[in-house]
Order: structure tokens, then sequence, then C-alpha cells
């Protein structure tokens, strides 16, 4: 069935492809039903490379592959409706800085390499981890690193020359949020800090009970896969843990290569709490021949790793080595053997199911060209569970009804409902094939039938493919990627990034939306390539000024505390009538003030006149006011804000901070500071300690006693600390 622009935002289906819908570019209430418009080569690698978003805290954060393959992250917050971002957060050296400068297409292929694409684990305290940029790197140390050789690989992936990246190393990063839930504040983690591995491809992380794994190809194609496990929210890996491993076998003359998709315990299961499952295939790839990079994935294994121990067993609890073997795994661990046919396998997504029994959804496909060119082709979709009751595997059951899906196609399965046989969603082309899963009447097989309903050809230029989130909430199940109907360039390089859920496309305004491609495409260097936003560490302030009868603003500036003093780092003068509006990009730790002048620009009439500013920083509103212009003279009005130190300990130190904010007491030498503010002008004055104790007794004991009673408990402890209060505090320790 076809859907009108309308349909798709407000019918509730699982997963929907769409692009923009028809808005006017200069509308400044207009939406599109993506979020951002720079999603660049895939977005994503989905699925090796997981969960590209989480929900935390009733937001849902998302990260997604951006110009020159950085790593980007949005957030939306489904109480407020309110889009944040996109930041960068990584660069990566596999990409360049556009398409000129790195061209997109080389002579010897694509040199756009989505494999470093990033994911996201946010810790239970809030802290947001991502990870990208790997894939593979060498095995020789690292010229100018502190890295040795690669122990986990062999190879290099390719000696492809990349502009920033020679060597085609692509190391793995990570960056941390600075605070919990805030998607503006960076720092990068120095890997030999953290403990992550430098090499690394195919980069995923799971969390079971408050531990984040990381788990990667440690190397390029001819490398063991392994897990490295972090018990304080992904400051610190703990050492690596090999998994499968890769290897040439003696008897058959093969070079075992891996495929891994693992996932952790099902809440709703009474069993398997303590358990990751992993289902792999096998890929043959010899050491330095590039030819040997050919589509063959085969067979499906699976094993566990119990989190407690780190034991890793089979399906029926026998315990196993680490790393598995090619030997041990057909031996002990093997599922289904796809044969030598020519029809190729890979776990496409995987789950315990809610008796704790593992499933898996099986990608099943030829390759109708000669090594790795051209798209490899579906065959079907298989599904395979294991039955607690029988102790054995289902057969593998297809999904799919015809013989035709056509080229590589995306298979999930539906986890917003917990059933005995999961639902399957299937991207073929432009349409989305969902299948209802159900057992047979008798309760032992499964079997999977159309919903028409659910089913559904979209309308856009061509589906990209989709990105799963952890933990999703019911309006935001999944990432979606679509071609443009856009200009030339924004058609052949990028694409629209959506969030879907059951109400259908989560809108944006097209004016946070569209457009955010062309920073990007227009710079020279890696500085310039932040998007419309802000480079790393800074956020967008927006200034607003409103349409007002008979008031001109005169100007506005912006001050920046710096070495206890204010220093002006922006005057501007609006142009023409109002409304009139300004960003620019200002650090997320600095300490502002800003500063409005204006005056009526009629004084036939003798009453008041109204003017109205917003100031909008990182999408937070920090002021919408209104504020009288008298008949004559100018009025001046102000706003701080800016970082917020939290109040110092009780004990003096040497540690230098500048007061930020009226309440908090500062360290500066052995000095502590406090402001007042001055009932008339509003003026803040920062006084010493030593000042303040020539105050009264009487004096101090009104303040504090103002000060704690008005609920500014920060100005009474930093007053007692200064030693401003003692008496007072030695009266009023009963009342806190």
């Amino acid at each position: 069935m076809k859907l009108t622009c309308a349909a798709r935002i407000f019918i509730a289906l699982f997963l929907h492809a769409a692009g923009q819908c028809d808005v006017k570019a200069d509308n400044t209430n207009s939406t599109t039903s993506f979020f951002a418009d720079n999603a660049y080569g895939r977005g994503g690698t989905g699925p090796w490379i997981s969960p590209s978003g989480q929900y935390f805290n009733n937001v849902t954060y998302l990260t997604y592959q951006g110009p020159a393959e950085g790593a980007y992250i949005a957030a939306y917050n489904h109480t407020s409706k309110v889009w944040k971002g996109p930041v960068k957060v990584l660069d990566n050296p596999m990409g360049g800085v556009n398409p000129e400068v790195h061209p997109t297409k080389c002579e010897s292929g694509s040199c756009v390499d989505s494999h470093g694409a990033p994911h996201i684990a946010i810790s239970d305290d809030g802290y947001i981890n991502v990870f990208g940029g790997g894939h593979g790197g060498c095995d020789h140390a690292i010229e100018g690193t502190v890295w040795g050789d690669n122990i986990y690989g062999q190879g290099c992936k390719f000696r492809k020359e990349f502009p920033n990246d020679p060597s085609h190393i692509g190391i793995q990063r990570h960056a941390r949020s600075l605070k919990p839930e805030d998607i503006f504040q960076w720092e990068k983690i120095e890997l030999d800090v953290s403990g992550l591995v430098p090499h690394a491809s195919y980069g995923a992380n799971l969390i079971s009970g408050g531990d984040i794994y990381s788990i990667v190809r440690g190397g390029s194609h001819t490398a063991d896969w392994i897990y490295q496990k972090s018990t304080d929210g992904g400051k610190t890996f703990g050492e690596p843990v090999r998994i499968f491993k890769y290897e040439k076998t003696s008897k058959k003359g093969l070079f075992v290569a891996w495929y891994v998709r693992c996932f952790v315990r099902n809440e709703q299961a009474t069993k398997k709490k303590d358990r990751i499952g992993c289902f792999a295939s096998w890929h043959n790839h010899q050491v330095g021949w590039t030819g040997s990079h050919g589509p063959d994935r085969r067979n499906i294994y699976y094993i566990e790793i119990e989190t407690s121990t780190g034991n890793f067993y089979n399906i029926h609890n026998k315990q196993l080595n680490s790393p598995i073997t090619f030997e041990e795994a057909n031996s002990d661990a093997l599922v289904y053997e796809s044969g030598y046919n020519g029809i190729f396998v890979e776990p496409t997504d995987a789950r315990f199911n809610k008796h704790g029994d593992p499933e898996v959804l099986i990608h099943q496909y030829i390759n109708p060209f000669n090594g790795w060119v051209g798209p490899r082709k579906t065959t079907n979709f298989i599904y395979t569970a294991f039955n607690s009751n029988t102790s054995e595997w289902y057969i593998p059951i297809p999904i799919l009804e015809d013989d035709d899906p056509g080229l590589t196609s995306l298979g999930a399965f539906d986890k917003t409902k917990e059933k005995d046989v999961p639902a399957v969603m299937v991207s073929r082309g432009s349409s989305v094939d969902y299948f209802d899963g159900s057992k047979s009447s008798t309760g032992s097989i499964p079997s999977f039938t159309k919903n028409n309903e659910k089913s559904f050809e979209a309308e856009f230029k061509e589906f990209k493919g989709w990105l799963d989130i952890r933990n999703p909430h019911k309006d935001g199940r999944l990432m979606v990627l679509d071609s443009f109907r856009g200009t030339e360039i924004s058609e052949e390089y990028y694409m629209g990034i959506h969030l879907y859920g059951d109400g259908g496309f989560v809108e944006r305004n097209s004016n946070e939306s569209s457009g955010l491609w062309k920073k990007c495409w227009e710079a020279t260097t890696d500085d310039e390539c932040f998007v419309e936003t802000c480079p790393m560490n800074e956020k967008l302030l927006k200034v607003v000024l409103n349409s007002a009868f008979d008031v001109e603003v005169l100007m506005f500036k912006i001050f920046e505390r710096q070495d206890g003093k204010w220093d002006q780092i922006l005057k501007k003068k609006p142009r023409g009538e109002l409304p009139f509006s300004y960003e620019t990009c200002l650090s997320v730790s600095g300490d502002f003030n800003f500063i409005l002048k204006a005056r009526r620009s009629n004084e036939i009439d003798d009453s008041t006149s109204f003017g109205e500013y917003k100031l909008i920083w990182g999408g937070d509103m920090l002021v919408e006011k209104e504020y009288p212009v008298p008949k004559e003279g100018n009025v001046k009005e102000g706003f701080r804000f800016g970082q917020k130190p939290s109040s110092p300990g009780p004990s003096p130190s040497s540690t230098s901070m500048a007061p930020s904010f009226q309440g908090d007491c500062s360290q500066n030498g052995n000095s502590r500071f406090l402001y007042a503010v001055k009932e008339n002008t509003g003026e803040k004055i920062w006084r010493t300690c030593n000042r303040l104790t020539g105050w009264t007794e009487k004096k101090k004991e009104n303040a504090c006693r103002r000060d704690y009673g008005n609920g500014s408990e920060a100005k009474f402890m930093c007053r007692t600390t200064c030693g401003t209060c003692p008496s007072v505090a030695q009266r009023m320790g009963s009342v806190m």
C-alpha cells in the first residue's frame, strides 16, 4: 500500500523509512521527518556495530557516522519533545574532510569506510561512552604510539592510502561525557589509559549487571574476536579475553576468520541471567591475500559466556575453552551447517527469548559476482531457536515466501513484544514486510505469516537501512536511513536519519535538521567540519530579539570571565527590523554575561513599551524575558550564565576556581570568595572572607539567617566555612 506523508507520520508501524515531507524551507514552523541530514557513507554498520542508540532516563541518545566519517550524537527528550545536537564527538582518521579533499570514490573503489561507525554505552550513573573509528589495524607497532605489536591479529586489512591514515590503520577511539546525560562536553579517553585494545573492527558493546562489555574483532579479518569488561562505567577496561580464534587449519588448509553477534539476558526470563550469548559464522580469509576477501560466511555456531566466572559453555552447559577453535566449534557449538553449495549464512539478529532460550535470525544469501564485488543477493531469512523441551535446535524455518527477495536485505526481530515466537521485519527495496511468529496447533513448530496491515511500501528515494537502539522507548524504537530527494551533492553523498516509534517519525524543525551536511562539504580542515552546531566542548548560543512596538535594540554584548576579569568577546548591533537572531559557539566551561541596551524609537507616546529577548544555549532555554522600555533614556538588561562549579569542601586548598554563581564559594590560593548582590542595580560584588570578617556579629547573623532561610544553603555553608558565621553556625546547628 502507498502511504501519504501525513500517514507516514501518524500511523504506528514498527518500522518505516521516508524522505522529507513537502515543506517550505523558509517556514520556521516547517518540520522534517529526519532529525539530521548529514549521515555519511552507510551512517552505521548494522548488525555488527551496535547499539547505535540507547534510551536512558526518558531521553533517546543516537549516534551515527556523519561527515568525514566522524562520530556524531543527537538526543531527543520524550517529555519536553526537544531535540539537541547533533554534536561531533570523535574524529575518524580513515575519513577526510570532504569528498573534494578526500574523494568519495577512488580508482580502486570506494574510499568511504563505514566500519568505524560509532556505538554507544551509557553507564548506570548516566555517563555516555561513544566508541568508533576502528577497522582492523596492522600487526606491527604503530610509529609514534606506545602500542606494541597486535597479539590478537595478523597482517593489515589494506594498504590503500587514505589522506589522514596512509596505512589504513583504523585505530579504535573512545570518548566519554564529562557530565552525566550531557552530549556537549567530552573527553577523549586515551587507550593506554582505559586499556581498550587499539586494533579493532566491528565494535559492539553489551551492558549486563551494570558492567560494560566491549566486543570487537581484535584487528583485521585475520584476528581473534575478543571482549573486555569495564566495571567502572567505561573509564577503564580489563584485559582482553579471546572468544573465537583466527587460525589456519592443518587438515583442510582453511584460514578461519569469524563474524560474531552477541547479546545479554532477557529481563523477563528466569534463567540465563548471568549469561552472554554469542552466535557466529566463519569465513575463509588468508593472511596477506586481499583477494580472499570474498563473501563466504558459513555455518552458525553458538556459545555462552558466564559473566560471574568468565567461563565458556555450549548450549548443553559443557564447559569450553577460550578461545573457541574451529575444531571445538564444529564438535561442540554447531547450530546449523550451511554446506558448500554457494549459499552463505550470517547471524543478523539474536537474543534470549522470554523463556531464556537463545534464538537467531539468519541471513541467507548468494553472491552473483566474483569476489567481493557488487552487493550480495538475499535468498531468504531463516529462524531457529533452542527448544528446551527437546534439548535440540529447531530445524531452521524460512521466513520469506517468494524466490527473489532482492539485493542485500535487512532483517530484525520485533523486540517490542515478548512472544513464544518473535515477529520479524525484513526490508526489500522500497518495502518492509512484517511477519507474525507463532507455533503450530501442537505447540511445537514455529511458523511465520505475513501481516499485510503492518507491511508497507514506503515513499522514499532509496531505503538505506536501520540502526538499533538499546532499551528503546515506544516512540523511538529505531533509527532509519534513507537517500535524499535534494541537491545533486546531498543525494550523492549524504542521507537523512530518522527516529521512528509508535507515533511514526519524531519530527524536527527544518531549520535545525536541514542543511547540516553543507558545513562539512565546504570545510577545508577537520576543525571546520562540525556541522551547524559547534565543535566538541562548545554549545550553540542563540540570541533571539523578538519584535516589539517602539523599541530599538542598540546592541548586545557578551563578556567572558577570565582570570578574574570580564573580557568582551562579542558585540553585535542588530541590522534591520526585529525580530533578529544571532548564533555563536561558546565554551561549555565558560562563565558569561549577556548585556543588552535598548531605547524607545518613538517618544510621542508616554506609556512604557516592552522589549523581549531569549537566550537558548545547547537547546536549553536559559531565559525568555520581557523588559520595560520607558519613554526617555536607554535601558540596560543583563543575564549571567555558564559553568557552575560545585561548592568547595570545608577545608581550603590551593586549587583555583573562578566564582560563577550566587551562593557559591570559590577558592584562590588561601583566599575564599563570596559575592553579594546590590539591591538597587543587581550588580554582583565579590569579596574575600577577610573583607567579610569586618562585619558585626549581628550583620553576619542576619546574613546567615537570611541565606539559610531563603534556601541559599550554599551561601550559608560558604560563609560558615570562611569563618564569618561561627557563632551563628553553632546556634543553628540543630536547624541544619
